[in-house]
């Protein structure tokens, strides 16, 4: 299986964060790959065979050519099968919420939605475009100017919302709510009502779902020390950080590495 991040150009990134690339050849096998709860929301383009989910919503789901993908508040599994081939192109909220004209993000947190049924045929018609492109860095060129004309007229604005947001992802959820509405002069009754509207989770389930992620990625990378976690990182004392890794992985610390774990 191949998983690679790529950087949007510059004058996409206030509105997304990476691309990425999946792709997998492995004929009538199967291959079930585990994925994490996170922050994240999605537009997913499949330009080989479709895959299949199953989550809280879902069970083996077949997964449209084109869709949207909410935050994922609990882990996921993806089968693939077949020659799978998917470019990813992960949202800050402001982009996804506003150029889409999609449901409340409440609303689709854990969802999956028919990316053509709400944005026009353009989106199957692109992932024809990239099934033609050869190489995962001509795709890339792809994606990076689609994007580009397509918020040449629907440049979304930034708002209060989702400055917080950014400034969570940016600190990796290693911050408190009090520090939040001091840094941007707001209520913390106003802070969780523009959460609700413009990511779709609380602030403070937000931040959580980030932190989840930085400690899971220092686990992987090998730097994962129990007590600098704690101190550190936010976590109380080692029973909270061991309840969020078996909730938004399914998993104990302990059994997390894995080398085909896919999380976006």
């Amino acid at each position: 299986m191949f998983y690679q991040k790529y950087l949007p150009l510059p004058v996409l990134r206030p509105y997304i964060h990476w691309f990425y690339i999946l792709e997998y050849t492995g004929g009538d096998s199967v291959l079930d790959v585990p994925g994490l709860a996170n922050p994240s929301c999605a537009l997913v383009f499949n330009y080989g065979d479709r895959y299949q989910l199953s989550n809280v919503h879902y069970t083996q789901e077949l997964l449209p050519t084109a869709f949207f993908s909410g935050v994922s508040t609990e882990p996921f599994t993806i089968s693939l099968r077949g020659r799978v081939g998917s470019l990813g192109v992960i949202f800050r909220a402001a982009a996804f919420l506003d150029s889409f004209r999609l449901p409340p993000l409440e609303e689709l947190n854990d969802q999956r939605l028919n990316a053509s049924e709400w944005a026009g045929r353009e989106m199957d018609d692109f992932c024809a475009q990239l099934a033609a492109a050869e190489g995962a860095h001509k795709k890339i060129d792809l994606v990076n100017q689609f994007f580009i004309n397509y918020f040449g007229h629907r440049q979304p604005a930034i708002q209060t919302a989702d400055q917080l947001a950014n400034h969570i992802l940016e600190q990796r959820g290693l911050l408190s709510m009090e520090a939040l509405t001091a840094r941007f002069h707001v209520s913390a009754r106003h802070l969780r009502r523009l959460f609700k509207e413009r990511v779709g989770v609380s602030p403070k389930f937000y931040a959580r779902l980030k932190r989840f992620g930085y400690t899971h990625y220092c686990l992987q990378a090998g730097q994962f020390n129990w007590r600098h976690f704690v101190g550190d990182h936010g976590y109380y004392d080692q029973a909270h950080l061991i309840r969020d890794f078996k909730t938004f992985s399914g998993r104990p610390p302990k059994l997390q590495w894995r080398p085909d774990e896919f999380s976006h």
